[in-house]
């Protein structure tokens, strides 16, 4: 929703705080029959660790104000009052002769210290404040006895009259003489995210990371990628990007984006530093983790939490295609794959339809070899765009991106969020009948997802699957790139593929663009089958309509997982970096993490998929 606004502005101020006034006394209250009169019968409610200490969602009056009354005691939330921080409470929308629906920014504290939300309200002669809620977020902000040691007023010399700083900063990332608090293994946007926010806690935390060279993880990237999001969507916490950064941002600027951020904001960084795993021991509440360096020797570190930050496991997924072993030419991953120059005058074929496949096979067109792609199942194509309007928010530089980013998470109940995901695929459809039509006709076949929930659901649900048409459907349509269907497919052979209609396609390569196996398997890895079973499915979504396992508290003691893009990166770490931080000071209430208890994600589904 976007915030548009009108002469109505003043009585829909005075309409949030008749609503939260009545919020309050609700919860002071405790009555039911209070709150009932607060929200839609279809109304959803999301909760980011400010009552639940962990991610939570309800989708129905009934359940919203189950989950709500369930969490309760132990949080004590109060004062609930519209946040002048934020923009004030506009009408965003009002069909003609229907009731107005306004935006709220609130803030209100609970037990251990404060919290902000948002809410959306339609009008409501009916109800007592005038106004009922469709959804409302809430969100852990920060805590009364812990506050956050930025911005600093210090001076160093001040502070630390015996050192010099270079020889502070090498001493503080060594961790020589203690432990972290918090390992974050992989130095992606969610290693250096978490990094950042739990430096402004306090945490004392390092990143791992294997590779070489701080930004590695986007650098050693195919050379032709640029970011298929605008630069809207890929704004990091503390530090926002120049003007003159492209729409689109090349993936070596991008790297290089996260060397300067590591410098800037003081994050500890080890690279050539790979992760070998770990035990977690009970009693102490700690982990005794291995961690091997450049020179092959192994750190042992003892810290209270892990979190995972590599984006995955990051090992190929190798698919067993018949004959492929016979083959005799290059056949390498698309982790592996670096330049479309390397494949001038040479024959490929790339497996897969996602965003690395059409960009792979794109380039090597572009360099002077001939490309086709393989096609396993539909693939969901959209113009760049078209993408563009899922989340037009970002596209202006104007708005705030944390005002906007709280609006998206309000909407990420299942329920809403699947039906609109629905609604907006039917439009990109429409938009992009043409571009469909002509795939179809250069033999690609073209779908919407499941139940055509389109390309965004599909990243919440696998992780890819789709492709945001930065140049290669174009050569499609135009037949310089081919499509070939497995369906057709025969067999590979030592020279290339053979067709089951006797064709042969001659081929000096093949490009596996086909993912990669699932973080469980890392876990496995890195932990035993005992803490995989444990953890059960990440990503995905979950028994309540979260996603499975990530960004909140997992059944293992101590252990995190934070997977996916740079937006739910910027998202949710600053909630991660707080319940971390809780659960460090031994702020969560101990009723909380008792099974049973409603805060916990149900065992059972409770939302229908």
């Amino acid at each position: 929703m976007t915030s548009t606004l009108d002469a109505t502005t003043d009585s829909a101020l005075d309409g949030a705080q008749r609503w939260l006034g009545a919020l309050d006394e609700a919860f002071a209250s405790r009555d039911r029959s209070r709150f009932e009169a607060l929200f839609l019968e279809d109304s959803f409610y999301r909760d980011l660790g400010a009552l639940t200490w962990n991610f939570r969602q309800a989708a129905g009056r009934d359940a919203v104000i189950d989950l709500i009354l369930g969490c309760i005691t132990g949080t004590y939330a109060r004062n609930f009052h519209v946040d002048d921080s934020k923009p004030s409470s506009p009408v965003i929308s009002q069909e003609e002769g229907g009731p107005r629906v306004i935006e709220v920014f609130l803030a209100f504290e609970v037990e251990a210290g404060t919290a902000d939300g948002l809410a959306y309200l339609v009008e409501d002669t009916t109800a007592p404040s005038g106004w009922r809620a469709v959804n409302l977020l809430t969100r852990i902000d920060g805590f009364r006895d812990h506050a956050p040691q930025w911005p600093r007023r210090d001076r160093f010399d001040d502070t630390h009259p015996d050192i010099r700083w270079s020889e502070y900063r090498a001493q503080e990332a060594s961790f020589v003489d203690s432990d972290p608090d918090v390992l974050l293994v992989g130095g992606g946007q969610f290693g250096v995210m978490m990094a950042a926010h739990l430096n402004r806690l306090g945490v004392p935390n390092v990143v791992i990371d294997k590779h070489e060279r701080i930004g590695d993880t986007w650098r050693k990237r195919y050379e032709s990628l640029l970011l298929h999001q605008p630069h809207g969507m890929l704004f990091f916490p503390f530090m926002k990007f120049p003007e003159s950064y492209p729409e689109y941002i090349p993936k070596d600027k991008f790297a290089n984006w996260f060397e300067a951020y590591v410098e800037a904001l003081d994050i500890n960084f080890w690279t050539s530093s790979e992760f070998q795993g770990g035990t977690y021991d009970e009693a102490s509440g700690r982990w005794t983790v291995r961690i091997q360096q450049s020179d092959g020797s192994v750190r042992e570190l003892r810290p209270k939490h892990v979190v995972l930050t590599t984006g995955g496991s990051q090992k190929p997924r190798i698919p067993d295609i018949d004959g492929l072993k016979d083959f005799e030419g290059e056949v390498v991953h698309s982790s592996k794959f670096v330049d479309g120059k390397d494949y001038a005058g040479k024959n490929v074929l790339v497996v897969g339809t996602g965003t690395s496949g059409h960009d792979i096979a794109l380039d090597i067109h572009k360099q002077g070899g001939t490309s086709k792609i393989l096609q396993r199942s539909p693939a969901i194509v959209l113009d760049i765009e078209t993408a563009n309007l899922s989340y037009a928010p970002y596209n202006p530089r104007d708005i705030p991106a944390e005002l906007i980013d709280i609006r998206f998470m309000s909407g990420m109940v299942y329920p809403q969020l699947k039906q609109n995901f629905i609604a907006q695929t039917k439009i990109g459809d429409e938009i992009d009948k043409e571009l469909h039509d002509k795939l179809r006709a250069a033999g690609m076949k073209i779908g919407s997802g499941p139940e055509d929930t389109g390309f965004f659901y599909s990243y919440f649900l696998t992780g890819g699957g789709y492709y945001l048409d930065v140049g290669a459907s174009q050569r499609i349509i135009d037949g310089d790139i081919g499509v070939v269907q497995t369906d057709d497919v025969d067999t590979f052979t030592a020279t290339g593929v053979t067709l089951k209609n006797g064709d042969e396609i001659p081929l000096d390569a093949v490009v596996l663009a086909t993912g990669y196996e699932s973080i469980e398997n890392a876990i496995e890895e890195w932990f035993g089958a005992e803490v995989r079973d444990k953890v059960g499915k990440v990503w995905g979504f979950g028994t309540d309509g979260e996603i499975n396992n990530v960004w909140k508290p997992t059944p293992q003691d101590g252990l995190w997982i934070m997977l996916g893009a740079v937006a739910q990166a910027r998202w949710y770490t600053p909630t991660t970096s707080l319940l971390i931080k809780a659960y460090i000071e031994n702020l969560v209430p101990q009723e909380f993490l008792e099974d049973g208890h409603p805060a916990r994600t149900p065992k059972e589904q409770i939302v229908e998929l």
